[in-house]
């Protein structure tokens, strides 16, 4: 058999069957072996997830008005173009459902003003309302970067 330089085989092995068969028997079908936890252990771990991410929203809306210090005006035009698609379904110079927002000719991100859309409906045009928008979506970023994490790196919590 030809060994490559780093010590790897560069052929099959003689009896790919007996290979197949202990894959599936020793380490490779446990899953906290395979980087995973078991299957109580997961459950306990998406409890812990929720339950920070739940801690994290309860910090975040508490202080929403207070944190940041001050209202930009790169808040305040994302609430501005939202509430007139709302009322005008124009963004705030007249252009229909625009792919693009100039905003205040610096072009805001457009995902972020169609997204502000339905907070400025249900509380009006608020610089609340206009933070309840990116409040949610960082709660989104929060699971997604647990997820990601997760499944790139094999990162598991500390709790699971």
């Amino acid at each position: 058999m030809a060994r490559a330089p780093d010590g790897l085989s560069l052929t099959a092995p003689a009896n790919p069957e007996a290979q197949a068969t202990t894959v599936g028997a020793g380490e490779g079908s446990d899953p906290a072996a395979r980087g995973g936890a078991a299957p109580g252990r997961d459950l306990a771990g998406r409890v812990a997830l929720l339950v920070s991410i739940a801690a994290y929203a309860a910090l975040v809306f508490d202080r929403l008005a207070l944190f940041p210090v001050y209202f930009f005006c790169d808040e305040a035009v994302h609430g501005v173009d939202a509430y007139a698609l709302l009322t005008r379904g124009t963004d705030m110079y007249g252009e229909p459902w625009p792919v693009f927002f100039r905003g205040l000719g610096d072009y805001p991100l457009s995902l972020s003003v169609y997204l502000h859309v339905p907070f400025v409906f249900l509380a009006g045009l608020t610089e609340k309302s206009v933070r309840l928008g990116t409040a949610c979506v960082s709660l989104v970023g929060v699971g997604a970067v647990y997820g990601l994490a997760r499944r790139v790196y094999g990162v598991r919590p500390a709790w699971a």
